[in-house]
This record gives structure tokens, sequence and C-alpha cells, in this order.
């Protein structure tokens, strides 16, 4: 894309696109999408440059490189509350990005993935505030050290987020697996966010939400309802976290999730199991609200005693 480019606008005026934040450049199609997608690299990163998508959008019959080399973006995406869906990466690195750092990733659903690669995940690692976002599909790692819903690997803050994803590993690929994230290091926070699915592991350290954490790190306020979470050998299995449990505050998980084939009974809210919360509790909004402080006024919706919370503005 262009540093600078004007539009005709449906009144006859101009609408300018300079990559600025209050001129953001404008992705329409997906046609343009995979442009952007194909076109960020080391050397095309959009350092401080701002993105939109202005409309749903549905990658089926789009393929997309798997250079291990690029793909990392430094800009600011903000995806306006539209789905993209049906994105497929195999044998690549990360998922939409490789890394997405110092910058923000904000309001973008990702539905139906599927990613198959190298420290594989949703959206992109590294350091980039990553908030109102939501994954989807299936995600597997073929090798590496980091798969999560979200990111493989973070320095950031995710916040508001939640992902629905069937988790693998392939040819014994030895990992940390996350819900929201692979590894999350310091000094960062995973707040508000909520893991439902699978998780069914050859080895490694497997959790609905963070793998792995540092020691000035946060997981708070997050909810973990996957039905089976497994690794056969290896590693820590925690309902919340899989490998550090330092600072986890205030987290819950389902209490019927199998954890390598048992329920849990020793889970509370600030060990890696989270305390135990029923399915009909998982479902009431006011779970949410007066046990864990989300905002339903701005940020979540939930259609009470049918579905887990969702963001609101997807409509």
């Amino acid at each position: 894309m262009s540093r600078r480019r004007a539009l005709l606008g449906v009144s006859g005026g101009a609408v300018i696109e300079d990559g600025s934040q209050q001129y953001p450049f404008l992705i329409k199609n997906a046609v343009e999408f995979h442009a952007f997608i194909e076109s960020v690299s080391n050397t095309n990163n959009y350092t401080g440059i701002y993105h939109k998508i202005v409309n749903n959008i549905d990658l089926t019959g789009f393929t997309f490189s798997t250079s291990n080399a690029d793909r990392n973006y430094y800009g600011h995406l903000d995806g306006n509350y539209k789905v993209v869906s049906n994105f497929s990466r195999v044998n690549g690195y990360g998922g939409l990005f490789r890394n997405c750092r110092n910058g923000s990733i904000k309001r973008l659903g990702l539905e139906n993935v599927y990613v198959s690669g190298t420290e594989a995940c949703g959206i992109g690692g590294d350091s980039s505030t990553i908030e109102e976002c939501y994954v989807t599909g299936n995600i597997a790692c073929r090798s590496g050290n980091y798969m999560g819903g979200i990111s493989y690997y973070h320095n950031g803050n995710i916040t508001d987020c939640y992902t629905n994803v069937q988790f693998s590993s392939i040819n014994g690929a030895g990992i940390r697996s996350g819900g929201i994230a692979g590894q999350l290091t310091n000094p960062n926070k995973v707040t508000n966010c909520l893991a439902i699915g699978d998780m069914d592991l050859l080895t490694g350290n497997a959790s609905g939400i963070v793998a792995e954490q540092g020691t000035n790190n946060l997981v708070v306020n997050c909810v973990s309802a996957m039905n089976i979470l497994n690794s056969t050998s290896g590693g820590t299995v925690g309902r919340i976290t899989g490998g550090n449990t330092y600072l986890v505050v205030n987290c819950h998980a389902l209490d019927t999730m199998l954890v390598r084939g048992a329920v849990v009974t020793t889970g509370t809210s600030t060990n890696l199991n989270g305390a135990n919360a029923t399915i009909t509790q998982l479902k009431t909004r006011s779970f949410y609200e007066n046990i864990l402080g989300w905002d339903f006024v701005n940020i979540w919706k939930i259609n009470e005693g049918v579905n887990f919370p969702k963001l609101k503005g997807f409509g």
C-alpha cells in the first residue's frame, strides 16, 4: 500500500488514507486483505502505520506465504468488529503474522482458521497490545516451542479476548501450549480472557490460558472452559497455566474438564488449575460481572443458559 492514498468518496469528496490514526489505510475485501498480509515483511513492517478493516472478509480459496523469515507487523490493525473467516496457513510460522511488535491488534474476529506450522497461533507473537479479539478453528504445532490461540509467545498485554480452538501437536512436537498464549513474558498481563475447545497434545506443557509465564506476569480474571486438556508425556498440565504459577489472580475453570483423563479437585483461584466453576455458572452473566468484574455494558454479552460470553461489538 502507498504511504498516502486519496479515494473518491460517495458524495464526490476526497477520502484520505495516509496510514495515520485519523486516516488509516482501509481494507475492504479479501483481495486487499490478502495483499496486505502478504506485503508484511521485515523490510515492510508498517512501523507506526494504522490499518482498518471495513467489511467482513471470507478468505476461502486464498493461499498465504509460509516464509519464516518475514511477516513481522509493527503497525496498528483495527478489525473494526469485522470477521475474517477461513484463513489457512500450512507449514508457516505464527498465524496471520509471525510477530506483532510495538503496535496493537484490536476488535478482530478470526473464524474457522486452520494453522499448522512452527510455533503456531491465530494472530501472532511478540509485544503488541491485543484486545477484543477472538479466534475459532484448528491450530496444530509441527515443531518449535510455543502454540497459542491468540499468540504463541507474548510480551505484551492481552485483554478481553476469547478462543474456541481445537489444538493438536504433530510429529511429537515438544511445546508450551495455551488457549490464549503459549508463553507470557515479563512484565505483562492476560486479563478477562476465556478459552474453550480442546487441547490434546503428545508432549509438553498444556494449559487453558497461558502455558508458561515469567515471575512478574499476571493472569487475571480469566476462565478456562475446555472439555479436554491433555499432554500424554512430559510437561505440566494446568487448567489456567501449565508452567510457572506466579501471580494467577481470580481465575476459574470448568469443573468437569478432563485434565490428563481426570477431573481436578485441588483448584483454587490463585493456582495453576483455577477455582472450580460449573457449566451453569459459566453461562451466567452475574458470574462474570460479580466475580470476575467483566464489562457487560461495553465489551461482553451473553445468551444466558445457552452460550459462553462473546464480544458485544461483533453483533
